[in-house]
């Protein structure tokens, strides 16, 4: 179907897999119902499905790959379903009208790039199940103001938050052990809250006004 101008896919509860590319730049694809039976999205499968608006992956959904879904423009919302534990490698990115993510509770990677790019993201509400922060994760999401990052996290790669220009609140994981480079870069952070787990922060913006470490009311 790729390059079709299919504008709604119903698939059987008897299908278990969307191949790679299978629906890749379907620009007028407007909806999906996945059925109760699949359980995996090929590399690429919806990529450049620009008219798409909102998605709704199932539990039944274990297995996302790469691309799945870059450059969706027009989709506003996503909801993840608790099959998903690894949102691998630009899956999201350049997504550029997501405003809304509800993550299922069995995510426990967001991979590189992943959310790259998605620039009507200003809120953002991370999963307990959470462990890794990939690089480049939430890299260009410009709208996006403030972020906690739940304590179940134990590393955060490089440039996760790199050009968030709006970002100015950060909460880091209190059981934090690994930091990646330019984690900040390019932000407008004033508010920063660290673990005592003794990790460096290489870099921090100039316009950092408070830094406090967990339980500090105050800061320094």
């Amino acid at each position: 179907f790729t390059g079709t101008q299919v504008k709604r896919v119903s698939l059987p509860d008897t299908m278990e897999e969307v191949k790679g590319y299978a629906f890749a730049a379907c620009t007028s694809l407007v909806t999906i119902d996945f059925g109760k039976g699949i359980a995996k999205i090929g590399e690429r499968a919806f990529e450049g499905c620009t008219s798409l608006e909102a998605v709704a992956l199932p539990e039944s959904i274990t297995s996302l790959g790469e691309y799945s879904f870059y450059e969706c423009s027009g989709m506003n919302t996503l909801a993840i379903g608790d099959g998903v534990i690894t949102i691998p490698y630009g899956a999201f990115m350049w997504c550029t009208s997501l405003s809304t993510i509800e993550f299922g509770e069995q995510v426990q990677e967001i991979g590189t790039g992943a959310f790259g790019r998605c620039e009507s993201l200003a809120t953002l509400e991370l999963p307990q199940s959470l462990t890794i922060l990939g690089e480049w994760a939430f890299e260009h999401c410009t709208s996006l103001t403030e972020v906690i990052v739940p304590d179940s996290v134990t590393a955060v790669y490089s440039a996760v938050f790199s050009h968030c220009s709006a970002l100015e609140r950060v909460v880091l994981s209190l059981s934090l052990e690994t930091v990646g480079d330019d984690i900040f870069n390019k932000t407008a952070l004033t508010d920063l809250t660290l673990p005592n787990t003794g990790v460096i922060i290489d870099y921090l913006p100039e316009t950092v006004k408070t830094i406090r470490l967990h339980g500090d009311a105050k800061g320094f």
